[in-house]
């Protein structure tokens, strides 16, 4: 339990405090998700074999949660959103302590087995939010007995992974906030009158119209409801001189780092990394690379290529070892403009297509000379222009400076001489503008 309290802490510290004088707080999305995103786009017309509906089940699910994901991503607030939330059994035990008998539990025989899981787990302030996504088509006409037993089914499947979350939560603060929801990303309300749910249950439903305007869904059913509770609290701490423990702080605090440690612990090793958008880009490109998400299509499976996916040109692949690119990624890469401004977040692949290029240049023409300018510090990439020239055998040299080592002449000199066909110039720091104008 300690070693979850210290490193909850630190992945709070580290990714989740927000500065008290930012002017407006938005929440912290964990995992962060680059700007660019990869998806899979199954054909629209059904495919033979049950390998094929398994994944196009599996795409859709995935879609629908992206769309709750991109809603709570914009809602005005501070706190922290957790998607894809799980924790073991041997988890559960050892936020229960002592209380749990282990001679009793037939799970206790397989501790490693999953017990529980959520799509999003959100951390307020002062309260815990649980949110389970489910898929289903809109209905286009009459609501079927069979489509009305569908939602049913699913609904009900959502409180058990709800409320399994819930008590995980309650045995670490056992007076702890908690509003649970249902997300129907695909699904219109003007079907809910026909659902036998009661009224409470029914006000726990998120459907397609509340995630399209979810700030204002926010506020009506979280904000309002959140604020209720904190009166409440506050009512009746004043009137008595000792605070009931339901609204003890440090209560929720030690929760919240006990939910952030077991979010990034896989087995039994807690990786901080897993909080920032440094790996997420990392894990992205890796499933790019083995075509996980923009994929070549795979032996005894009958399935149209993604639309937005091309394979990646012959220099690309062999040299980079990127075998696919996107259609936009593409276009950058076969541009035939003198000028051509790239500009991308971290991960949309600037690096690759400057990659190809360079050494398409230099394989087109021996008389071509291409000085490709970098600033060095976090994220730099010099290694991948180098492995790459390495892989096509091109001659390179490397000159690292600064703003004190050399002047834009001497550096010009150093570039002329060189009988190298790529000049990768490495200048540390960030330059003032006043080198330039020397």
């Amino acid at each position: 339990m300690d070693k979850y309290l210290e490193n909850g802490k630190q992945i709070f510290e580290e990714y989740c405090a927000t500065a008290e004088n930012q002017p407006t707080k938005l929440p912290t999305m964990l995992p962060r998700a680059p700007e660019q995103t990869y998806v899979d786009k199954y054909p629209e017309e059904g495919q033979p074999g049950p390998s094929f509906r398994d994944d196009e089940r599996q795409q859709a699910n995935y879609e629908t949660e992206v769309k709750v994901y991109r809603a709570l991503e914009k809602v005005d607030g501070n706190f922290i959103v957790l998607h894809s939330f799980k924790y073991t059994h041997h988890q559960f035990r050892t936020c229960v302590g002592k209380s749990h008998i282990r001679k009793e539990c037939s799970k206790c025989k397989n501790a490693g087995d999953q017990d529980g899981e959520c799509d999003f787990l959100i951390i307020c302030a002062d309260s815990f939010i649980v949110i389970e996504v489910k898929n289903m088509d809109n209905i286009y006409g009459e609501c079927t007995t069979d489509k009305l037993k569908e939602m049913i089914g699913t609904y009900k499947k959502s409180i058990e992974q709800r409320n399994k979350v819930v008590k995980l939560i309650r045995c670490i603060d056992q007076d702890a906030n908690i509003l649970q929801f249902t997300a129907y990303p695909n699904f219109s309300n003007r079907f809910k009158s026909q659902f036998q749910l009661s009224d409470d249950e029914l006000s726990t439903i998120i459907f397609e119209e509340d995630v399209s305007t979810f700030n204002a869904w926010w506020a009506e059913n979280v904000t309002q409801a959140i604020s209720s509770i904190r009166r409440a609290s506050e009512e009746t701490v004043s009137s008595r001189e000792i605070p009931i423990s339901g609204y003890n702080q440090d209560s929720h605090e030690k929760a919240r780092n006990i939910l952030l440690a077991i979010w990034a612990t896989e087995r039994d090793t807690c990786h901080k990394s897993k909080c920032s958008l440094g790996q997420c880009i990392v894990d992205v490109n890796k499933q790019l690379k083995e075509g996980r998400i923009t994929f070549e299509p795979k032996k005894g499976k009958k399935r149209s290529r993604n639309p937005g996916v091309v394979t990646a040109p012959d220099v690309i692949s062999r040299y980079v070892g990127v075998l696919n690119l996107t259609t936009q990624q593409n276009d950058v890469f076969n541009s035939n403009e003198n000028l051509l401004w790239i500009n991308g977040p971290a991960g949309a692949g600037k690096t690759v297509i400057l990659c190809g290029k360079i050494i398409q240049l230099i394989q087109s023409d021996n008389n071509n000379k291409v000085v490709v300018f970098k600033f060095t510090g976090e994220g730099n990439n010099s290694q991948h222009y180098q492995d790459a020239l390495k892989k096509a055998r091109i001659e390179y040299k490397l000159i690292s400076t600064s703003d004190n080592e050399h002047t834009p002449a001497q550096l010009a000199d150093l570039i002329t001489e060189s009988l190298c066909s790529v000049i990768l110039v490495e200048i540390t720091g960030r330059p003032e503008s006043h080198i330039f104008n020397r």
